[in-house]
């Protein structure tokens, strides 16, 4: 077995990017008080952004104990959060004309970029991409 680190559980997990979702939401549902149509559209972003967080979350999971899933988990996990994001946006285009109509695909971008930055911050918090040998220095 390799001692490489359990790296979804390090800095964050999906308290971090779930945190940015749930954090935008509550400055959205505040903006959007009293309209009951921006209500729909934001709560549509939020949980299309919070699936694909979660889903990116459990896919990373298994594959973090090896150096294999160190390259598939990522590439699956980017996938996991971009998909869905897009599978809404073109749901909206043809559609989802009343939630289109309440900004739905605005709101979609805000949270998907709340989400990227908080996935990033917690990338670069984490170490990841430092992997170095057990002797703890960079030799090619």
């Amino acid at each position: 077995m390799t001692d490489l680190p359990d790296r979804p559980r390090a800095v964050g997990g999906i308290w971090l990017p779930s945190g940015a979702v749930l954090a935008v939401s509550a400055a959205a549902w505040v903006r959007v008080h009293g309209r009951p149509e921006e209500a729909r559209a934001v709560a549509f972003a939020a949980a299309v952004c919070l699936l694909g967080t979660v889903a990116s979350w459990m896919a990373m999971r298994p594959r973090a104990g090896s150096a294999a899933g160190l390259v598939v988990g990522p590439l699956v996990a980017t996938a996991l959060r971009l998909f869905p994001a897009l599978a809404a946006l073109g749901w909206l285009q043809t559609r989802g004309n009343e939630l289109r109509a309440a900004g739905a695909g605005e709101w979609l971008v805000v949270f998907y970029l709340a989400m990227l930055a908080a996935e990033i911050a917690r990338t670069m918090m984490s170490g990841r991409g430092t992997l170095r040998p057990p002797g703890g220095t960079n030799t090619i």
